[in-house]
């Protein structure tokens, strides 16, 4: 399993339409089977600032989704009108087997 986690500095007075555009993201990349989740989470000591992780099951299938997905569905959200800046990694998780991840996790506003 692979984690993508992204750090995203959202414009000031932008953030309800920026969490508005990002759960576009978070459903229609939740509608592939190879991602295992998502969380969305609000940074406490950075008020413009936002979690994204999102769990897929393999590298090939984020560069499979990135390649064929990504691009349709950041035109469908719209979402860099609303943040300055991103930050990305991509992580691999040792999870135990039997680890259950929800398919969808609530945004934490």
């Amino acid at each position: 399993m692979v984690v993508k986690l992204i750090k995203v500095f959202v414009k000031p007075g932008r953030m309800t339409s920026y969490l508005a555009a990002q759960e576009i993201w978070n459903r229609e990349t939740r509608n592939d089977a190879a991602c295992l989740g998502s969380y969305t989470g609000r940074c406490e000591d950075e008020p413009n600032c936002v979690f994204l992780l999102f769990f897929w099951r393999s590298r090939e299938a984020l560069d499979r989704w990135m390649a064929t997905e990504h691009d349709r569905i950041a035109d469908l959200a719209k979402a860099d009108e609303h943040y300055e800046r991103i930050e990305v990694r991509v992580l691999d998780a040792a999870l135990p087997p039997d680890l259950q991840i929800p398919k969808t996790q609530p945004i934490d506003v």
